[in-house]
């Protein structure tokens, strides 16, 4: 498994909130201000239905997703290292 970019651990964060209903991304927000300025799709006239998120909270979820899909790797990593692969065989198997 590869480590996915930095905006899609972000819309996986939006996901991961009760009440997204979409919005454009032309750019990654990197603040409340253009957090709270993100644009609605799909013919809804909002991005949230009831509360919306804080950004620390976002930044927080993308954070831990991130940090999960990484320890995961790491555990599958040492997994095969300890039945003797090499790194070109783990490289292989994981990718």
């Amino acid at each position: 498994m590869a480590i996915l970019t930095d905006s899609t651990y972000l819309l996986r964060a939006f996901n991961s909130f009760d009440g997204f209903l979409g919005c454009e991304i032309p750019t990654d927000p990197t603040n409340e201000t253009e957090f709270l300025a993100l644009k609605p799709t799909g013919g809804d006239t909002k991005v949230w239905s009831g509360t919306v998120p804080s950004w620390a909270d976002v930044v927080a979820k993308q954070a831990a997703l991130k940090k999960a899909d990484e320890d995961k790797e790491a555990t599958k990593t040492a997994a095969y290292k300890k039945l003797g692969l090499t790194d070109e065989e783990i490289a292989a198997i994981m990718n």
